[in-house]
């Protein structure tokens, strides 16, 4: 056996791996649920009639746990005679979205909103997260910055 031939055997290995090793997180976390996550989506009047109960006696209510919700409600806590209320849908994160490889599992399960697209020719997946973290939590822990090109072009257009 060649050199190239056990690094591709090595390769594959370590991808099979990493992906049993994914796997039997979410599983574990999936089948246990400890933070009893919320699986009924629908709206009703009395989440509303709560809202301005909730709202007499909060000077702020923050809906939505994501990454900019968790940070405005955390900026307006700073100040001591402010009552700030965030509130989420979904529980906790699972440990399972610790691991970058997961959040291919993660996508349409029940830390997902399971929004779907409107058909063009197909209907496409648009994982939103439903978990403390928000969508953060189902973007393989990734951070792109923007193209350059795009901020040269709008700030021609006037946009500095």
């Amino acid at each position: 056996m060649s050199l190239s031939q056990l690094s591709g055997n090595l390769s594959l290995w370590a991808s099979f791996s990493s992906f049993i090793l994914c796997y039997l997180f979410y599983s574990m976390f999936d089948t246990s649920n400890p933070e009893g996550l919320v699986t009924d989506t629908q709206v009703n009047h009395s989440f509303i009639f709560l809202l301005i109960l909730l709202r007499i006696s909060n000077d702020y209510i923050v809906i939505g746990a994501g990454s900019a919700g968790t940070v405005v409600a955390s900026r307006l806590s700073e100040i001591l005679d402010w009552k700030v209320l965030l509130l989420e849908a979904g529980g906790e994160e699972p440990l399972a979205a610790d691991v970058p490889d997961t959040a291919a599992v993660l996508q349409r399960s029940k830390v997902d909103w399971n929004y779907r697209t409107q058909p063009q020719t197909d209907m496409c997946n648009w994982p939103r997260g439903k978990v403390i973290g928000g969508s953060s939590v189902l973007n393989y822990m990734m951070y792109v910055r923007g193209n350059k090109r795009d901020y040269d072009q709008w700030a021609e257009l006037g946009n500095e």
